[in-house]
């Protein structure tokens, strides 16, 4: 198997430019729904070592994915840390047409429905080139600064530094 080029090296994605959305902070209802009954699926086509998160490898075309354990370093020892990070994303209002999180390393993490039926979700790290990271992280920020404890204001903090986001 040919080795996969490195992310520096690599077009951006396609995707970066499908059109995301948050909700409005005062659609509490759609927020409530998203977050009820939310569960977290490994996706092996997010993982550099699939096998140690006890998932089937990716065997797809596309190269442009990012991986948790190589690009962010959650490793399967932070997996107790994705309900949290939930909380977190639904207690800042990170969800739209997709579900986001920030975490504490500064990584924000981009959710997609797997599973519909059993509101299962699937996430990965977002690219540092991706131009909605600033939206995310805005919305996280003033989030943080008002309602947020002190670890997420370092989280919000940690992000900037990482993705290069100032206000």
């Amino acid at each position: 198997m040919k080795r996969p080029l490195r992310r520096d090296t690599l077009p951006q994605r396609d995707d970066m430019h499908r059109k995301r959305w948050l909700y409005q902070i005062k659609q509490v209802n759609e927020l409530a729904e998203r977050f009820t009954g939310i569960r977290y699926g490994c996706a092996g086509k997010h993982k550099a070592n699939p096998s140690l998160f006890g998932v089937a490898p990716y065997h797809g075309q596309d190269s442009d994915r990012t991986l948790c354990d190589r690009d962010a370093r959650f490793g399967r020892a932070d997996l107790p840390r994705i309900q949290p990070l939930l909380k977190r994303a639904e207690a800042a209002s990170l969800a739209g047409n997709l579900t986001w999180s920030v975490d504490d390393t500064g990584w924000i993490y981009e959710l997609q429905i797997t599973n519909v039926g059993q509101n299962e979700w699937h996430g990965y790290p977002m690219l540092m080139t991706d131009p909605f990271a600033r939206t995310i992280w805005l919305r996280f920020k003033e989030w943080a600064d008002q309602h947020g404890q002190t670890s997420d204001k370092h989280a919000a903090t940690a992000c900037s530094l990482l993705y290069g986001l100032k206000p």
